[in-house]
């Protein structure tokens, strides 16, 4: 930047303009690698500025290029590609053909970024065509890893991995080892993607060894970053933390803001993930002062939407609701179809858990609309998997199957194997509810295996309740119980408090049986656990099963008292569905 101003300030005292729009135009540049982008915009226009006015009608384009890819880091598609075709409209006229594939290159990275694989594809394949015809073998391999990714966005995983290898072949040949780092950051993602996180980490390690032997701290933070979501998606939070915080370090390093906030959201998202609603909400906050600070509208979009989902923990589903909407209007604006559909799914979540099964059903519906519109095979399936819990919850378990099984044959399709775990698990509750216990443990035994497979600790618990909760109904009470308390081991190392509290009901049912002190002790803790959640239907169970303790020790009035705050809840349950956000209950 010093040099570039000394070079200006030169140019400015001769009178050289076109000299002046040059380092004006390199400035742009220089300001949108920082992200910085009023900066890049004001130094572009001085140079557009000047170029017109010198009728200097090749080097419009150059700028036009770089205003285009300002627009795009802002979120504002459509001014992206306005100026983006302008500038290859300039480049066919003059017959450029080299920085006609460069503008191909990135009107494909546009329509990438909107969701459109279809126009990315067109777009990229004539960059790559020109990069062929004249052997530019750098470029391709470029434009090839771009092709990779939208293949990825398609859900084409093994087009992907070929594009990809390309890129990763070429890099190679000439030598390009930070190249070969972004490349092998991407495989990294498509086995994140596929619930490969032994690959994933693998390809990502290969990324940042080379990062690091290189001094590229930059590019070392984005890989830590996605070193912080599989470790994330592992349940080891501390080492999700870690990572995610050496991201955080190398960006306020570099003063890069947007960085910052993304960062930020994810660990927003993390603590959110932990139940630490505090924590999420004040790491949110953060990154949405930075993006509103930096005018980045649609990163808002991304915060709000994390941030109505911790309401929606917090128990205050207006405040979610209210949130998850801001998200949906910034999405719709800049024509987001993909994450519309993404908050389409929150909100059906949201009046899901309020129990508006009919809203719920609806939002459902707007989002798989949108999946179908474009392919998105992978998300229809978890809208499949909530459509599923829906008709569970309203006691339609044949359509529940029916939906179960649409997502699961989607995730075998895509070999998403975690994502099988989860409605493996969900087909088992429902068999579970038709009293087949044969083929409620076949499907938990399914889910299970994969959980094993993939280390995934905080889920194995949840599995093991529900295999417990089997073995319980089959009269096998050793077997609950080994497997109820496996259950509260895992719940207990992960600080997963609600699950702890369901674990200590189920061994509570059984330990009831034999020593009614014991088992009221466990049915007190998991009591306090879910009233300190605001679980208030699980609130109602469990004093109901208090008060059947309080029967079988002959205790009348402490049993008359459990029964009927069990009522009350339950009641206001009833009363309050759709609505449940108005239970205001006393701990």
């Amino acid at each position: 930047m010093e040099n570039y101003k000394h070079a200006l300030c030169i140019y400015e005292k001769f009178g050289e303009e076109c000299k002046q729009a040059c380092v004006f135009n390199d400035i742009g540049g220089l300001y949108s690698s920082l992200g910085d982008n009023g900066k890049a915009m004001e130094n572009y226009k001085h140079a557009l500025c000047i170029y017109e006015k010198l009728g200097e009608v090749r080097k419009q384009a150059d700028v036009y290029n770089g205003i285009g890819i300002t627009y795009g880091s802002l979120g504002d598609k459509g001014q992206a590609i306005e100026n983006l075709k302008n500038a290859l409209c300039i480049y066919e006229k003059f017959g450029e053909e080299h920085k006609e594939a460069d503008v191909y290159n990135n009107i494909g990275n546009t329509y990438y970024s909107l969701g459109d694989g279809g126009q990315a594809m067109e777009n990229l394949k004539n960059a790559l065509c020109i990069y062929e015809k004249f052997g530019e073998k750098r470029k391709q391999a470029v434009v090839n890893s771009n092709i990779g990714d939208a293949y990825y966005s398609l859900g084409d995983n093994s087009q992907a991995m070929v594009n990809y290898k390309h890129a990763l072949c070429i890099h190679e040949k000439f030598g390009e080892e930070c190249k070969q780092a972004a490349v092998y950051n991407n495989i990294g993602n498509l086995y994140y993607s596929l619930g490969d996180n032994g690959q994933a980490m693998e390809n990502y390690k290969h990324a940042l060894c080379i990062y690091e032997k290189f001094g590229e701290e930059r590019k070392q933070a984005d890989v830590y970053s996605n070193i912080g979501d599989v470790f994330s998606s592992l349940g080891d939070n501390g080492q999700a933390m870690e990572n995610y915080k050496h991201a955080l370090c190398i960006y306020e390093k570099f003063g890069e803001e947007c960085k910052q906030a993304c960062v930020f959201n994810d660990i927003g998202g993390l603590y959110s993930s932990l139940g630490d609603n505090g924590k999420a909400m004040e790491n949110y906050k953060h990154a949405l002062c930075i993006y509103e600070k930096l005018g980045e509208v649609r990163k808002q979009a991304d915060v709000y939407n994390g941030i109505g989902i911790t309401y929606g923990s917090l128990g205050d589903k207006g405040q979610a609701i209210e949130n998850l909407k801001n998200a949906l209007c910034i999405y719709e604006k800049f024509g987001e179809e993909h994450k519309e559909a993404d908050v389409y799914n929150n909100i059906g979540n949201t009046y899901y858990s309020l129990g508006d099964s009919g809203q719920a059903m609806v939002n459902y519906k707007n989002a798989l609309c949108i999946h179908e519109k474009f392919g998105e095979e992978r998300k229809q399936a978890v809208v499949y998997s909530n459509i599923g819990n829906t008709y569970y919850s309203l006691g339609d378990n044949g359509q529940a199957m029916v939906n179960y099984k649409k997502a699961l044959c989607i995730h075998e399709k895509f070999g998403e194997e975690r994502e099988q775990a989860v409605v493996y698990s969900n087909i088992g509750n429902t068999y579970y509810s038709l009293g087949d216990n044969g083929q409620a443990m076949e499907n938990y035994k399914h889910a299970l295996c994969i959980y094993e497979k993939l280390g995934e600790e905080c889920r194995l618990a949840r599995v093991y309740n529900n295999i417990g909760l089997v073995f319980c109904s089959l009269g096998d009470n050793s077997q609950a119980m080994m497997n109820f308390k496996k259950a509260l081991c895992i719940f207990r190392k992960f600080g997963e408090e609600h699950g702890q509290a369901a674990a200590y009901s189920s061994i509570a049912s059984i330990v009831g049986f034999y020593d009614l002190v014991e088992g009221m002790v466990l049915y007190r803790s998991a009591l306090a656990l879910f009233q300190k959640h605001g679980d208030v239907i699980r609130q109602a169970e469990t004093w109901h099963n208090i008060g059947i303790l309080y029967l079988n020790m002959s205790e009348h009035p402490e049993a008359e008292k459990s029964l009927k705050e069990s009522l009350r809840l339950s009641e206001l349950v009833f009363m309050n569905l759709g609505s449940l956000e108005k239970l205001k209950l006393p701990l």
